[in-house]
């Protein structure tokens, strides 16, 4: 039963190999990572079974989006101790372990996992019991694996991969046959290709609903020849999973739209409340008409301040009006123009506090104008990491602003 057992596992994995689009190219892997292994033996056959560290080399091969073919090889150690070896220890060296993974979630950042897979290991088994001396002897364990794990795909192109399994020396040179509980952790790199992280277009987002998008996924795939049971099976497993995330990506999709549209809208209406100024184009039905001719008339003299140069007594100004009201609709420009003030000041880390304020009010007409002029201030203050993010930010996310130019020359300098 075990030897059968065995011969499918390894016609499985061949069968998968074999019949991937493109085939198998064993001298080409997709990823080449390393992990440290923690291995426990079972604690029937070394009392007191504790973690032993290992380290491997791993090659990955990506036979299909939801299929990936692990081939990986170094050290490994089990111990009686955590960590330690006081009476008895196995140490497998070499071992080489072939794995089979099936992604459960297709095109996600983070996908959990499930494997199966052959080990094969030389074992060197050294025993100490007390008064007695100490005892050696080496062996060849060959076996199958069954696991579990998750993999996070990283924006620069590596991955951490994270699983844990069960193996079995079903066949050994020794007469007790080795049973391992192993956990494993690791980073991989891709080789020679470049897997950018899914974009989002600017146009709006019309949702489709379950049928249609049920049409395209299925459209987007050749079902597989009738006779061959194993990749039929595989099919209906990718149409079941991708029937399950496809609610989920309309969902992230439409958030993503969602929030460009409100930033677009703002953009628009915010400017208008920016160039007029006048209190009947901000008055709030929560606020008391005479507060918001107030308010305007207090706005109107700092802003006169701020273009005579007295930008000391402008930044009072400012900060009396957000104190009278710090969600009035002119609250934002309040901010944007202590910073100002700041930087004609040449206080570039007081004025870069000030713009920086101004992001927290998401739907502010003086965004745009504000990662222009945090993205300037970080410059001058020589962080030029995050002044790159805030002129992207602003390229990326306002593409119609006046400021644009001017970011992009900044960017060309960086």
């Amino acid at each position: 039963m075990k030897r059968i057992m065995t011969l499918a596992l390894i016609s499985g994995q061949l069968i998968v190999a074999a019949s991937t689009d493109g085939g198998f190219h064993p001298f080409r892997p997709d990823e080449m990572g390393g992990q440290f292994v923690g291995t426990r033996q079972d604690a029937s056959q070394i009392p007191g079974s504790g973690i032993g560290p290992g380290l491997s080399l791993f090659f990955r091969y990506q036979l299909s989006p939801r299929i990936l073919l692990d081939l990986s090889t170094g050290l490994a150690t089990a111990t009686d101790d955590v960590f330690n070896a006081e009476r008895a220890q196995s140490v497998l060296l070499p071992n080489i372990n072939l794995k089979t993974n099936l992604l459960l979630l297709k095109d996600a950042k983070m996908s959990p996992f499930i494997y199966t897979g052959l080990m094969g290991a030389q074992v060197t088994r050294t025993d100490q019991a007390p008064n007695e001396p100490k005892t050696e002897k080496s062996f060849t364990d060959y076996g199958f694996i069954i696991g579990s794990g998750f993999i996070y795909k990283s924006y620069y192109n590596f991955y951490v991969t994270m699983n844990a399994d069960y193996r079995n020396a079903i066949f050994s040179t020794s007469d007790v046959k080795s049973k391992y509980w192993v956990f494993e952790t690791g980073i991989s790199f891709a080789l020679g290709r470049n897997r950018p992280e899914e974009q989002f277009a600017d146009e709006f987002f019309l949702p489709q609903d379950e049928n249609e998008v049920a049409v395209i996924e299925e459209a987007k795939q050749e079902p597989p020849a009738p006779n061959d049971d194993f990749a039929v099976f595989l099919y209906k497993v990718e149409q079941l999973l991708d029937r399950i995330e496809s609610k989920q990506k309309q969902l992230e999709d439409l958030e993503f739209r969602v929030i460009a549209n409100e930033r677009a809208i703002a953009a628009v209406t915010g400017f208008v409340a920016s160039e007029f100024v006048n209190y009947t184009d901000v008055i709030s039905d929560d606020v008391p008409l005479n507060e918001n001719q107030d308010y305007m008339t207090i706005y109107q003299n700092a802003l006169a301040s701020y273009n005579s140069g007295q930008h000391s007594q402008a930044i009072r100004l400012f900060q009396q009006l957000l104190y009278m009201n710090k969600n009035h609709p002119l609250a934002s420009n309040c901010q944007y123009w202590i910073g100002e003030c700041y930087h004609a000041e040449g206080d570039c880390a007081k004025a870069a506090s000030a713009f920086t304020s101004v992001l927290e009010y998401k739907l502010s007409s003086k965004y745009d104008d504000a990662l222009l002029m945090n993205g300037i201030c970080q410059l001058e203050l020589g962080n030029h990491t995050k002044a790159k993010e805030y002129f992207s930010e602003l390229v990326t996310d306002y593409p119609e602003s006046e400021h644009v130019s001017r970011a992009n020359n900044y960017l060309q300098t960086l």
